[in-house]
């Protein structure tokens, strides 16, 4: 018995327009939906937060160059199975500023502490020095046992440095 795979409009992910980095993660929703005639093995589901990132090539303006880089990433490997017209739906933390989230998780270690000042000056130092501009999204791709190309779902969100409300508006 052939398995019918999932289309790629049945993994829908929802996550906020704008999340501040003042904040330690941001929640993800993703809503898997099996519309086949047979069960699916769902072996895990896997949620990264990318910056995609235009910067001038050999020191023109006109020529840009794009670099993708994934900044946090989370997988849930609970196997389950979606009978036919079966729907789960899923809510994922994603990790977004790690020295807020270390100072929040870990506030009794001195250790801790001192490492997540370190990494929040050398956030605020990188972010003052760089000049190219940015784009983030959230993709979420389930694992579906069987098939070839697993279905996913892409979200853009904007990401606002602490104070900002958006684009070009400050506190």
């Amino acid at each position: 018995m052939a398995q019918r795979s999932l289309l790629q409009k049945q993994v829908q992910l929802q996550v906020p327009a704008t999340v501040s980095k003042a904040e330690s993660s941001f929640s993800a929703v993703i809503t898997i939906v099996n519309n086949g005639d047979t069960p699916q093995t769902i072996n895990s589901i896997r949620v990264s937060l990318v910056e995609d990132r235009s910067q001038p090539t050999n020191g023109t303006a006109n020529s840009t160059e794009s670099l993708q880089k994934e900044l946090s990433v989370i997988t849930d490997q609970d196997h389950f199975i979606l009978k036919p017209t079966e729907t789960k739906m899923l809510t994922m933390t994603i990790p977004l500023n790690l020295s807020k989230l270390m100072t929040e998780e870990m506030s009794d270690n001195p250790v801790s502490s001192v490492a997540a000042h370190i990494l929040d000056g050398l956030q605020k130092t990188v972010d003052a020095m760089d000049s190219s501009s940015f784009e983030h999204y959230v993709e979420a791709v389930a694992n579906v046992d069987g098939i070839a190309l697993d279905p996913s779902a892409r979200s853009s969100i904007q990401i606002l440095k602490p104070g900002q409300i958006g684009a070009s508006f400050r506190l």
